[in-house]
Parts: structure tokens; C-alpha cells; sequence
């Protein structure tokens, strides 16, 4: 980290929510253009859709982390479920009406509210294979703030370290694989986009221009997972977005995803998902 940065760091929580299974609209439903008014981390749970983030259209993968600093155009398209944090990087007095205003999500006159630096730079958009440390972090501000609103500030404060510094250590290879990375990031999110697809490690391979074996060890170097491991991710999680948005069997949906053996489907679900696709469907599904 830098020390300057680290040193200068004081957020001050303004907001934690998201988008559960329950509030998620259908797929294809476009959210309104907004410019960004404060800093904001947005960790995706579920994916299917995309963020449109200055232009640039990417994925929401499960396992993302979208970084937006004040000033940026941002627009989503559904289906995702996530969590989201918006703060201000540097405390301020002076600023303090302006925390509690009610239209904090969109900086509609262009004067970019949030003002301080991170303790270390993010990029726009990471995707964590194993985001369970990061996820933990998230439900625990969540919780502080459905309790106490922004009154806490100081736990609220504490908690957002905490989920700064799962994002170091579950990314320890980014800095030392960089010449690599942003080619994983995007093969990652050419294999979400088509989970119904079966990829060979071939052609995987050509199309980052990495041999096979080489593409292997450096992908599960910077995500902690092998990237077949991934791929069962991405299928599942299309599997869980179809069984809370559509009719589907899911022995239609497990074959629709190339899953021909029923039983490792519902085994590889529960695994990832902690609940057989059944439960899933009941528990948490979205009414059309």
C-alpha cells in the first residue's frame, strides 16, 4: 500500500444494500444511466447480465468486483444479484450535509462529491474466483449498517478495511502476473458469457495466445482455482439464474449447460451453492 494514501484513508459509509433474488427485475430490464456521485465497491453475487462502466461493457460474473471512483458513467443491465458499499474516501466536516442527502447514488450536476485516495489502487473491474473472504466482509457491513444505519461509523469504517484487505489477499498474484492478468480477466468473462458452451483447453489457450500447460499453471496461480473449476462455476451460476427467472425443468436447464449426468449437477450444485437446485428454486425465487 502506499503510505501517503493508507495514511490519508478515513471513509465515512454513506450506504451498504444491493440486489437480492427477490428484488432482481427480469432478464433484459435496463437500469438508468447514472454518473457517480461517491466512491463505490459492488461485489456480484450472480450473474447474467452486464455493467456498462464509460463505455465499456463487461460481464457480471460471479466474483466480480466493480470499483467506481466520482464522475464515472455507469449503467446495468439484469440479471445480477450483488452487494454494494458507497463512501466517501476522506472525512469531511465541510461535507457532512452532503452525506446524509437523499440522491446519493447519482451526481447529476457533475461536481463529483467524493473526494481522498484508497489505501491502494483498484482497478474498474477484478474477478475474484474465490470471493468467500470477500463475501464475508460484505454481509458483515451490510448487517452493521441494517442495524445502525450511518451512525456507526467508526464499525462501518472498520468493516470496509476489512473487505479492502480480502481483496489483497485473495488477489496476492495480480501484481506479479500482471503482464497476464487483464487476458484472464477477459477469458473469464468470454467463458461466463457462454456457460452453455463446452471450451476446449485449446483453443482457450490460442485465443489468449498461451500454451496450454502455461495457461493452466498462471490461471490457478492468480485465482486460486484450476479453470475447469471456473467453468463449473460459470455453469452453475447460469443454472441458478434460470431456475429463479424461468419454468424450466432442471433437468432441462442441467442439459442446456451440458450437464448430461444428472447427478453430478445436483451434486456439483449443492457444493457450490449449499442447496440441491430444488431448495434453490423455492427458497429464493424471483416471481415473474
Amino acid at each position: 500500500m502506499e503510505n501517503s494514501a493508507a495514511s490519508s484513508f478515513n471513509p465515512y459509509i454513506l450506504h451498504v444494500g444491493g440486489i437480492k433474488a427477490d428484488n432482481c427485475p427480469p432478464a433484459g430490464t435496463v437500469f438508468e444511466e447514472r454518473r457517480v456521485r461517491w466512491f463505490e465497491l459492488e461485489l456480484i453475487h450472480t450473474g447474467g447480465g452486464h455493467i456498462v462502466t464509460n463505455g465499456k461493457e463487461l460481464a457480471t460474473v460471479a466474483g466480480s468486483l466493480f470499483f467506481r471512483s466520482p464522475g464515472m458513467v455507469v449503467q446495468g443491465v439484469a440479471p445480477y444479484t450483488c452487494q454494494i458499499v458507497l463512501f466517501d474516501a476522506q472525512f469531511s466536516r465541510e461535507r457532512e450535509a452532503l452525506y446524509h442527502n437523499v440522491d446519493f447514488w447519482n451526481d447529476a450536476d457533475g461536481q463529483g462529491y467524493g473526494q481522498g485516495l484508497l489505501p491502494h489502487p483498484l482497478s474498474d473491474c477484478r474477478i475474484l474466483a474465490d470471493p468467500t473472504s470477500l463475501v464475508r466482509g460484505f454481509q458483515k457491513l451490510e448487517g452493521l449498517f441494517l442495524r445502525g444505519g450511518t451512525d456507526h461509523q467508526l464499525a462501518l469504517k472498520h468493516a470496509l478495511f476489512e473487505i479492502l484487505l480480502a481483496v489483497d489477499q485473495a488477489d496476492p498474484a495480480a501484481g506479479r502476473l500482471s503482464p497476464h492478468r487483464d487476458r484472464l480477466d477477459e477469458l473469464c468473462r468470454r467463458i461466463a458469457s457462454r456457460p452453455d458452451q463446452h471450451f476446449r483447453l485449446a483453443d482457450l489457450a490460442a485465443s489468449v495466445n498461451l500454451s496450454p500447460n502455461f495457461l493452466c499453471r498462471i490461471f490457478k496461480q492468480t485465482y486460486g482455482i484450476t479453470l475447469f473449476q471456473y467453468a463449473h462455476r460459470c455453469k452453475i451460476d447460469a443454472a441458478a439464474v434460470q431456475l429463479l427467472q424461468t419454468e424450466l425443468p432442471v433437468r432441462v436447464i442441467a442439459l442446456e449447460l451440458g450437464f448430461e449426468n444428472q447427478s453430478y449437477f445436483h451434486t456439483l450444485f449443492k457444493r457450490l451453492r449449499g442447496q440441491t437446485p430444488g431448495e434453490y428454486r423455492q427458497r429464493n425465487r424471483y416471481w415473474l
